[in-house]
């Protein structure tokens, strides 16, 4: 992700958030991630992009007030940065427990 907003045209500000947000369970993870949505300042960027996929739901009524949100079409983070579900279910399988 760090090199894909490197090579972008676009300014990019990063903000990186703890791992593990995910052990909350959905609620607590999506209150937390809103919280820092909200923070950002109206009219200081054209767009909001999570590094999250569905991630059981953690992102489930998330809302931008002010900028356009851009979530993933992923069911899980780590499918998300893998490359695909396929490449994701194909690992799944042929190393169980990880």
């Amino acid at each position: 992700m760090c090199d894909a907003c490197a090579h972008s045209p676009y300014q990019v500000d990063l903000e990186f958030l703890p791992q593990g947000l995910h052990d909350l369970g959905a609620k607590a993870m999506a209150e937390k991630i809103q919280g820092v949505v909200d923070r950002a300042p109206e009219g200081a960027c054209e767009a909001i992009l999570l590094g999250y996929g569905l991630c059981g739901n953690g992102l489930d009524g998330l809302t931008a007030r002010h900028t356009r949100l851009v979530l993933p079409r992923a069911h899980d983070c780590i499918a998300l940065l893998m490359g695909s579900r396929e490449r994701y279910q194909t690992y799944f399988e042929g190393n169980p427990g990880t």
